[in-house]
């Protein structure tokens, strides 16, 4: 299955994240990852796009995770939206979701095709 990726780092804690995203139709599910604690949400209606936050940055650790070293800032932790290529709505909630999540919180987009970060403002 083909996927749709976006990485966003927060220099600060996303306070009211949660809440944010009870609002807009996701239900959070928490699970252990090694000694970490990771919240997962699910979109209602969909299914997808599925995210999931860290609250602590993974600074690179998988090939898929962006290297958060190399912006000018430290990224304390991360959120990863995986959306499915259909139907096309996910793909357009993915997009509406992560502009809406970056200006609101201050986030920072990571392109892996363009290999570029992308600060409040710049989308």
């Amino acid at each position: 299955m083909v996927t749709y990726d976006m990485f966003i780092g927060f220099e600060k804690t996303p306070e009211g994240l949660e809440a944010f995203l009870e609002e807009r139709g996701y239900k959070k599910e928490n699970f252990q990852e090694g000694n970490s604690s990771i919240e997962n949400y699910v979109n209602k209606k969909y299914g997808s796009p599925n995210i999931t936050f860290y609250p602590q940055s993974l600074s690179g650790d998988e090939d898929e995770i962006p290297d958060w070293t190399k912006y000018k800032h430290e990224i304390l932790s991360e959120l990863y939206i995986e959306a499915e290529h259909y139907p096309l709505e996910v793909i357009d909630e993915a997009e509406r979701l992560s502009k809406e999540i970056i200006n609101r919180f201050d986030g920072v987009l990571y392109d892996a095709e363009l290999d570029e970060f992308f600060e409040r403002g710049q989308l």
